[in-house]
């Protein structure tokens, strides 16, 4: 299959059906490859064991951002979305060395820079999960997953992406849904 083009107009529904689970399937590969579970471990670590958690996102991704914090509820954990009302610069703030953030942009929000440089600066430990090997956020975070960026390769780019987080995501709450009921 050419991921170039997933689909073509003239093709079949099954077709397309093939089509898009070949890319899933490819997409899931890809990003399993590349994650460290050291990394997600710390994460994990970090979700389960600070008072407050925070959680950045925009656009798309945070509606895989809420879907995440609905899993985390049930696992009695209660993070706070930052970036659901536009609050996210008087949040960092007021978040210190007991609380975590955790960012999930594919490309990098440089919108957050100023959040994160606070962040740092109060000492709260920063977890990011993007695909973009140049994101200006990197610098200040503690804990890093670095997906592969595929978006660009694929017409239908955000399915890939959002793909990619969820996948992430749903294996660092399986591994915060082994801890906490082990």
């Amino acid at each position: 299959m050419d991921y170039t083009t997933p689909f073509q107009f003239n093709e079949t529904t099954e077709e397309i059906m093939k089509n898009m689970f070949s890319l899933y399937q490819e997409s899931i590969k890809q990003v399993y490859s590349s994650l460290d579970i050291n990394v997600l471990k710390s994460m994990a670590d970090e979700i389960i064991h600070k008072k407050r958690i925070f959680l950045f996102s925009y656009g798309d991704t945070q509606t895989t951002v809420i879907n995440f914090t609905n899993k985390l509820v049930k696992v009695n954990i209660f993070p706070t979305l930052a970036t659901q009302f536009g609050e996210e610069r008087h949040i960092s703030k007021r978040m210190n060395k007991d609380d975590y953030a955790l960012i999930i942009s594919y490309r990098g929000q440089e919108r957050l820079l100023e959040c994160v440089q606070t962040l740092s600066k109060n000492h709260v430990r920063i977890g990011l999960i993007t695909a973009n090997k140049k994101n200006s956020l990197m610098a200040y975070c503690d804990d890093l997953i670095m997906i592969p960026d595929c978006e660009k390769e694929n017409r239908i780019s955000t399915f890939y992406s959002q793909l990619a987080f969820q996948y992430v995501l749903s294996n660092l709450y399986a591994i915060i849904y082994h801890q906490v009921n082990d």
